[in-house]
Parts: structure tokens; C-alpha cells; sequence
């Protein structure tokens, strides 16, 4: 609701500029307060940090600001709970999750629901049909970074959170400084 009313005088890549920057502070002075670790220099642990900063920052909340030019953030809100249905298949793929059926029925389940909550409108096309899928793509990008924070290297919580949160800041300068004056 919070970023409806901010997308009333601010374009989607502000708005989402401004959350991630400001997440950001607030963690890097959590992290310098506790005294927590750098994240150092390992070339692995960059190569989960830099996507997981992307996919769990930058890019989803890009695609909701969007979004929610076009569809109210309830339907955003209700788009989220597909984030644990896009997670169990991919941690099945690529984190060596095991299914079994009740997992499988959960799972059932979870789709039948979350397709009642959003509606028949979801399926169908029309002016909607992109902003409805960035809501979509903005909880697959949750579930990729949960995968790929899942098999990265030990690194302290609050570091990870505070590092993904400042790739998340510097990324929209990269991507997206063409939109709404950045």
C-alpha cells in the first residue's frame, strides 16, 4: 500500500530506488553498530552475493513499483504467496530437495489456492496481462535468490542481508537510468 501512495509522485524505478537505498543504510549501520564481518573477497561467494543482491532486491522490487502503476497491491500482495510454489520445484532442481507426496499435495494446494485468491483475471489476457506477470516474476525472483542464499558460501546473516541489499541500491544506476529520471 505503502508504495501506491509513493507511486503517486514518484515514477517505479524511484520508488524502488528508494527502498532498496534505504534498506540498505539501515542494515550497513546494523552491520557496523554489531561489528559484523566484510563479506571479503572470495570470487565464489561474490557469484551468489551479486544475483542474490538482483533477484532478492533490485529487479523485484522494480517489477512490483511497475506493476502496481497498472494493478492494485492487494493483487500484488496475493501474488506473493506463489513465492513458496516457485521455491519447492526449484529447491528440488537445485538444492536437492526431496519430494514426497505430501509435499506434492501441499504444494496441489497451494496453487488451487492461490489461483482462487487472485481470480479468473489472472488467466486471462488484456491490458493487465504484463503487470499481473511482473507481479509473478517479482515472487520467482524471491524464490531464486531463496535458492541461491540456500547454497551459498557461510557468510554472517546480517552481512548477506546488508551486502544484497547494497548491490540492490547500485543495480537500478546500471539498469535502469534511462526510467523516470534516476
Amino acid at each position: 500500500m505503502v508504495v501506491s501512495i509513493a507511486l503517486r509522485g514518484y515514477g517505479p524505478a524511484t520508488v524502488a530506488t528508494a527502498r532498496v537505498v534505504l534498506g540498505a543504510a539501515a542494515l550497513v549501520l546494523l552491520a557496523t553498530i554489531l561489528r559484523r564481518p566484510l563479506p571479503g573477497t572470495s570470487a565464489k561467494l561474490w557469484a551468489h552475493l551479486l544475483p542474490i543482491g538482483i533477484l532478492s532486491s533490485a529487479l523485484p522490487f522494480f517489477l512490483i513499483s511497475w506493476a502496481q502503476t497498472f494493478v492494485p497491491s492487494a493483487f500484488v500482495g496475493l501474488s506473493m504467496a506463489s513465492i513458496p510454489l516457485f521455491t519447492l520445484p526449484l529447491a528440488y532442481v537445485f538444492a536437492g530437495e526431496t519430494l514426497n507426496r505430501f509435499k506434492v499435495m501441499g504444494f496441489g494446494l497451494g496453487f488451487l489456492g492461490t489461483l482462487i485468491l487472485m481470480g479468473p483475471e489472472i488467466l486471462s489476457g488484456g491490458a493487465l496481462a504484463l503487470p499481473r506477470l511482473a507481479c509473478i516474476g517479482a515472487a520467482l525472483c524471491y524464490a531464486l535468490a531463496a535458492i541461491l542464499t540456500r547454497r551459498c558460501p557461510p557468510i554472517d546473516p546480517i552481512t548477506l542481508a546488508a551486502t544484497s541489499l547494497v548491490i540492490g541500491a547500485v543495480t537500478p544506476r546500471f539498469f535502469l537510468s534511462t526510467h523516470d529520471g534516476l
